[in-house]
């Protein structure tokens, strides 16, 4: 895409407007060229050639224009124009008259006089962002030849073809966005077309202009013949045929765009945010162009080269295509994947700037274009006169509205969905087309969220249409029994049940729309309320997304309303006067996205506020507060269905009580409230199993009286995860969630090719409150089972682990005092425990810091030896992480107390860890003496004990040599990591299970003794190996990238690991919060490569992946 608008400044070719249309065109030809070449200079006159033509004004009859083409370069005397000072160049002609030149090509300009007065289409091209009107058509070779005129008049004589131009410089002050072009250009091109609205319209749009030209055309689409949008309709029906050039409806990327805008104040960011990758209003709007457009022919082209981005040329002061290449718009982004006897789809050889500039009429991509042209040409007048007599017939033979049986009337509260309506309404009227298969819309939505309210704003508007409106309450079979009764006593049949009722409407002559509401019943087959045959028409409204296969036509998925109908509604039924709204603008901002656009929830709160219970600015804190009597309060006037949030829930709820699968998905919504809103991937319930039964196995192979027990936590995952069988089976849990999914209770997607859960904010506070205080007890048990069993280290926990930590920080809300109470304590102190370590792993220091406390005091007076150490050891390492050396000596040294005294010889292993971990408090809290002693101590039992490639001997000799390097010893430190070295290289083989742990903290150790060669071929080695054995962002492996990055900066080589840390800084940006100490720790380094010339020196603490290095 062109990232500025680029002014020709070879062969220039100019417009010139205000020519009078009853002056002949060889006179108004010839005083313009004698005008001109007055004010050439003398060099200019003898060089120049240069060309006049004179074309129609487009919407002005009294007017002619002229485009005037200079051959070589751009003419002194409009060098104002190409310098940017003026706008337009006037030429005086007479002391009144002016005649105006520009450069710009704003609005339409006719590019060549038709053959005949007969005109058989118009032809309009619209630029992209950053184009020209004219310029962008044009090619670069010596001829610079514009196909859209100097062909296309060969070619294709008898079509008035015009170029669209508009404010598309990126670096301008404009604000535009996609709706404002668009309405711009809604408005120019009603003019152009007044006098003849019913011509076919042939439309060649390229780049972002493709993207006005589909929302133009939706909004067209959605206007009726009859009111007073009659002419913006006429735009939809004449159009026949599309050719999109590069279009990216589904977005685009932005960065050059942005790089080149740099930090000035834009008015250019909002519209690049629209139309940039995965952009959810492009998103909208496709959705809406692939529903209306599918009886036009779209020609939908896409490059297949790459195009050269811009850099600044620091020498010219200005951006020039000299950057790297990349692909402007992905081919999946520039067809509407619409099937192909609708979108032909044609790849063309070029960039995205040269694939609309054709240097021959032999060139594919013309040639591609003329054929179709020419046939459309043939086609469309028959076909879009069809169109319009259609619409007259229907509008002046419309049904005589004879039965009108709704429950109630619109609600005055309704707000918004204003396309959503008209999208619907255009899709069910009577459009002329074949009856053979009968029109049926399903809407599908979570309880609340205005399926009902949405029908009866279409049964009103297309009230007219229809010979009778019936709606049918369908929620359970007495009440679908009572409706169609009803409807049949309104017809004055003698039917007194459902079959019968069907029958008279399958056989009636007359055209119906029948309204299914409340279709919520996963186990109804619905099909049996819809009468056979073809007439009439369906509308079904349900919260169970599988009814979507009763539609004929696109289904419609409702969503929650976006923030300014939001606030618009809450401010309604808070009954405050429009006058008054701005002044409530924030409080009601706040409340809206804290009940995250739900239109019921909005509407209580709304009710409330009224009632005057608190003034809104009050309302997020009562809700805090009071959030169940808040979400069951309702008004006593505009009622739904349901009367309040709750309710509407519940009735879903209820429907789940029935059978295994049922009771499954409520277990399943207890778990889920429990934790947070956010995406819970379905993987951690496998993992969990996994980890569950290896306890168990590990608990009936080996029992232990030094381990903790804590294979018995598997006995509390939920039934569907049930631990004792032999393998995973995720039939029930798969089972489960579609159930709740299916029901608007939660919403199921895929990322990556996993399945994830997550939760409306009310469907969450719902799913909590809904539980009795014993009921929250045991979800809290499983929900926490679920994720001490599932751990920190895993694959999952990696891939998601800005997701799953809110779980863990949601799940560790409540005081550890009361947790310790929901089951038997040593089963609750072992899952706070494990999910304490997982906050260890996370760096949760604080939260850690805060449970730490909290489990302390539960535990003072307990026996649990085991669960103690974990609890000390994991406490102690929390300090380390917070600096808090004094506090974490407290905990090592308390911890060396409490196994030495137990005085059992199996204890050893875990007193000499306990020791390491003191040793390396004394050593960060400068007590060198201390742990020089203990450290030695600690390396001479083992030397008396291990051989000398034991993993743990050589840990003490590393932990040894940091601490001597600490005080400063550094020989001392070098040798006993030289030594370690030399065990390592000859060694290794045979200690191959802990082997990569050990070669990074012996790669480690040698970056900070100064043996950076050594350092770096131990690192890669490491870095090598985890990246083929573990997930590319998995913690592991960023920190041995992380201390690989200092050790080549350390070596000599800079930039290797500047590259390496901006690597490691920006997996680490996906996948933590912007605070994290691992991802601030990884940016401080980065800005001492950077900025220090001095040798990057690595740091005495480093932390890798679960623990402290000692």
């Amino acid at each position: 895409m062109p990232t500025f608008t680029k002014i020709m400044t070879k062969n220039p070719v100019f417009r010139v407007s205000g020519l009078p249309a009853q002056q002949p065109d060889d006179e108004l030809k010839a005083m313009l060229t004698t005008e001109i070449n007055k004010r050439l200079t003398e060099h200019e006159r003898s060089t120049a050639d240069v060309e006049v033509a004179i074309v129609p004004a487009c919407s002005d009859q009294r007017r002619k224009v002229a485009l005037v083409e200079f051959g070589g370069d751009w003419p002194h005397f409009l060098r104002e124009l190409l310098d940017g000072t003026k706008d337009v160049w006037p030429l005086k002609v007479t002391p009144k008259r002016y005649y105006n030149f520009d450069c710009e090509f704003s609005g339409f300009t006719q590019l060549y006089k038709t053959a005949t007065d007969a005109v058989t289409a118009d032809v309009v091209a619209i630029t992209g962002l950053g184009g020209h009107a004219y310029g962008s058509w044009r090619s670069r070779s010596n001829l610079r030849q514009m196909w859209l005129r100097d062909f296309l008049s060969e070619d294709h004589p008898n079509c008035r073809t015009m170029t669209y131009g508009y404010d598309s410089k990126l670096l301008g002050k404009g604000t535009g966005k996609i709706m404002d072009f668009s309405r711009t250009f809604i408005e120019e091109l009603k003019k152009v077309r007044n006098k003849d609205q019913q011509r076919p319209l042939f439309f060649i749009a390229h780049s972002f202009g493709g993207i006005i030209l589909a929302y133009c055309l939706s909004h067209a689409a959605a206007r009726s013949n009859m009111d007073n949008n009659a002419a913006l309709h006429a735009i939809y029906q004449a159009t026949y045929s599309i050719f999109f050039f590069g279009t990216p409806h589904k977005g685009m990327g932005v960065d050059n765009f942005r790089r080149m805008m740099g930090k000035n104040d834009n008015g250019r960011d909002a519209l690049l945010d629209d139309i940039k990758k995965k952009s959810s209003v492009l998103e909208h709007l496709q959705d809406d162009f692939r529903n209306i457009i599918r009886e036009r022919k779209i020609v939908s082209f896409y490059e297949l080269n790459q195009t050269q981005q811009a850099d600044y040329d620091h020498e010219n002061q200005r951006w020039a295509r000299t950057g790297h290449y990349d692909t402007a718009v992905e081919t999946q982004s520039a067809l509407l994947q619409l099937p192909d006897a609708i979108e032909e789809k044609i790849p063309l050889d070029g960039d995205h700037s040269t694939m609309v500039k054709f240097n021959a009429d032999t060139d594919a991509g013309y040639t591609s274009v003329l054929g179709r042209l020419q046939q459309y040409e043939r086609e469309a007048p028959s076909v879009v006169e069809g169109r319009f007599v259609h619409a007259v017939r229907t509008a002046t033979k419309r049904p005589c509205d004879t039965h009108w049986m709704v429950p109630r009337a619109v609600n005055s509260l309704f707000t918004g969905r204003t396309e959503l309506i008209q999208r619907i309404t255009s899709a069910l009227r009577d459009d002329g087309a074949s009856n053979s298969i009968r029109k049926q819309l399903v809407i599908t939505g979570m309880g609340g969220i205005g399926k009902s309210e949405v029908c009866l704003q279409v049964a009103n508007a297309l009230r007219p249409d229809f010979w009778g409106v019936f709606w049918v309450d369908v929620s359970s079979e007495a009440t679908a029994k009572n409706g169609f009764i009803a409807v049949s006593k309104m017809l004055g049949s003698p039917v007194d049940n459902i079959e019968g009722v069907l029958s008279v409407l399958a056989s009636a002559q007359e055209r119906w729309l029948l309204i299914l509401d409340n279709a919520d019943d996963d186990k109804t087959d619905f099909k049996r309320y819809i009468p056979s045959g073809t007439r009439g028409t369906l509308i079904i409204t349900s919260r169970v997304s599988d009814c979507s296969q009763h539609s004929t036509v696109p289904a419609e998925s409702l969503k929650a309303l976006e923030e300014q109908p939001s606030m618009q509604l809450l401010l309604k039924a808070a009954q405050v006067q429009e006058d008054q709204w701005q002044r409530y603008e924030k409080p009601a901002q706040e409340i809206v996205h804290l009940l995250e656009f739900h239109t019921l929830a909005l509407i209580q709160a709304g009710a409330y506020i009224a009632k005057g219970y608190c003034e809104m600015h009050e309302y997020p804190e009562k809700y805090e507060l009071h959030r169940k009597q808040l979400l069951e309060h309702y008004p006593r006037q505009e009622q739904s269905r349901y009367q309040h949030v709750y309710a509407t829930f519940e009735a879903s709820a209820e429907r789940l009580m029935r059978d295994e699968a049922g009771l499954d998905a409520l277990e399943l919504l207890s778990i889920l409230g429990t934790l947070s809103t956010s995406m819970l991937p379905l993987q951690l319930f496998e993992e969990a199993w996994h980890e569950g039964r290896r306890l168990l196995k590990e608990h009936n192979e080996q029992h232990n009286e030094e381990r903790i027990e804590e294979h018995v936590i598997a006995y509390y995952l939920p039934k569907f995860v049930d631990v004792k069988a032999a393998e995973w089976n995720d039939r029930r849990l798969t089972e489960a969630s579609t159930l709740l999914d299916s029901l608007f209770l939660v919403t199921r997607s895929s990322t990556d090719g996993a399945s994830d859960l997550s939760m409306h904010v009310l469907t969450h506070a719902w799913a909590r409150d809904r539980l009795q205080a014993q009921q929250q007890q045991q979800a809290w048990v499983s929900a926490g089972s679920l994720l001490a069993l599932s751990t920190g280290k895993t694959k999952t926990w990696q891939m998601w682990e800005r997701g799953v930590r809110l779980h863990l920080l949601s799940l560790l809300a409540p005081e550890a005092e009361d947790v310790v109470t929901w089951g038997p304590r040593m089963h609750m102190f072992i899952i706070l425990l494990r999910c304490g370590w997982t906050l260890h792993n996370l760096r949760e220091d604080d939260w850690l810091m805060n449970l730490a406390y909290d489990i302390r005091e539960e535990l003072m007076f307990e026996r649990y030896l085991m669960i103690q150490a974990s609890f000390r050891q994991l406490a102690g390492r929390n300090a380390l992480c917070r600096r808090e050396f004094d506090e974490s000596i407290g905990w090592f040294f308390g911890l060396v107390e409490m196994l030495t005294a137990e005085g059992k010889e199996t204890l050893s292993n875990h007193i000499i860890e306990a020791q390491h971990l003191l040793a390396a408090a004394y050593r960060d809290n400068h007590d060198f003496d201390e742990a020089l002693d203990l450290l030695e101590h600690l390396l001479h039992v083992r030397r008396s004990t291990l051989p000398e490639y034991h993993p743990d001997l050589l840990r003490s000799k590393i932990a040894l040599a940091l601490a001597y390097h600490a005080d400063e010893q550094k020989e001392e430190a070098r040798d006993l990591v030289e030594d370690v070295l030399e065990v390592c290289n000859t060694r290794m083989e045979e200690i191959v299970p802990e082997q990569l742990d050990l070669q990074y903290t012996v790669g480690f150790a040698s970056g900070v003794v100064g043996l950076t060669q050594e350092a770096v071929e131990m690192l890669e080695h490491v870095v090598n190996a985890r990246m083929t054995a573990l997930p590319e962002h998995h913690s592991d492996v960023l920190c041995s990238q992380h201390e690989l990055a200092k050790a080549y900066a350390a070596n000599g080589h800079r930039e290797q690991g500047i590259e390496l840390m901006e690597g490691v800084i920006a997996a680490r940006e996906q996948i933590l919060s912007a605070d994290h100490p691992w991802l601030r720790h990884s940016k401080e380094e980065l800005w001492m490569m950077k900025y220090h010339q001095l040798p990057v020196i690595v740091a005495v603490h480093t932390w890798q992946g679960n623990g402290y290095i000692i």
